[in-house]
């Protein structure tokens, strides 16, 4: 037996008919609200891919050359000690992996032509691969913007872009860092001022958006580089700066120092 709910919509429905239109392809309030959940999706990763490009994009490379580099790259065999290569080309592999799904920043110590901002490039790929955005800044790339910004205008806007979008990017690569500093002799000496207020203000901002002080922990991730100790940091940079950047635990730190500068070998 019909219900007057289902005559009333068989009636509108030969009415419809009569007009021409074909009602067996006429959507269901069912099929109508699945077609707009997957429209709104398409839309969602269609907007997630071009933010992921224009962070990407926003990247400051050394001598504005763009950098790539994967795990398959990576040669342990230039290392006089092979083992230790291998090693820590596992420990960067494995700490991409973790940092595809939870936040945290990694850092990697060591001597120029180690590989760590080869492995850092690595990282960042795979995780890139994975969904995540991300962008690469040189630190000493970025000091060079501030010192020219009195001068010229157009310095100041890029470096206004690089730090909006370092808040942004789930994953930042810091290259570098500490060159900014300066030589070690002169970090070392005494009347040493440290890094200029400016691009220290700027990278606490950064720091500081990224990570969240009601739940003590990070919003995104970051991979340092630097050839420079934890003490020589300490007497370039804000003691409030280095504690939102460095981690704590052994885990999120490579160390590169026992490795060989191989720079141009391979």
């Amino acid at each position: 037996m019909y219900s007057t709910g289902n005559i009333a919509l068989d009636q509108i429905r030969k009415l419809v008919e009569a007009k021409g239109v074909d009602t067996s392809k006429t959507e269901t309030i069912e099929e109508r609200e699945a077609r707009r959940k997957r429209e709104s999706q398409d839309f969602m990763k269609l907007y997630q891919k071009q933010q992921a490009k224009e962070l990407y994009q926003a990247s400051l490379w050394p001598n504005n050359q763009p950098l790539k580099f994967q795990f398959k790259d990576w040669k342990p065999n230039l290392q006089p000690n092979q083992q230790l290569g291998r090693e820590v080309g596992i420990k960067a592999f494995n700490l991409a992996k973790q940092l595809a799904t939870t936040n945290h920043t990694v850092v990697m110590w060591g001597k120029p032509g180690t590989g760590k901002t080869s492995l850092a490039l690595a990282m960042l790929q795979s995780l890139m691969a994975a969904g995540k955005s991300g962008m690469f800044v040189s630190t000493s790339e970025l000091a060079y913007l501030f010192r020219l910004k009195f001068s010229k205008r157009d310095a100041e806007d890029r470096i206004d872009r690089v730090i909006k979008q370092m808040k942004k990017a789930d994953v930042v690569i810091l290259d570098d860092f500490g060159t900014e500093g300066g030589i070690i002799s002169r970090i070392n000496s005494d009347g040493y001022k440290g890094v200029a207020l400016d691009l220290q203000e700027a990278i606490y901002q950064v720091a500081n958006a990224r990570f969240n002080q009601q739940t003590n922990s990070w919003t995104g991730s970051m991979i340092i580089t630097t050839n420079n100790s934890r003490e020589e940091l300490e007497r370039m940079y804000d003691g409030k700066i280095l504690s939102r950047l460095i981690p704590k635990e052994a885990d999120y730190m490579i160390d590169f120092n026992q490795l060989s500068d191989v720079r141009g070998r391979g």
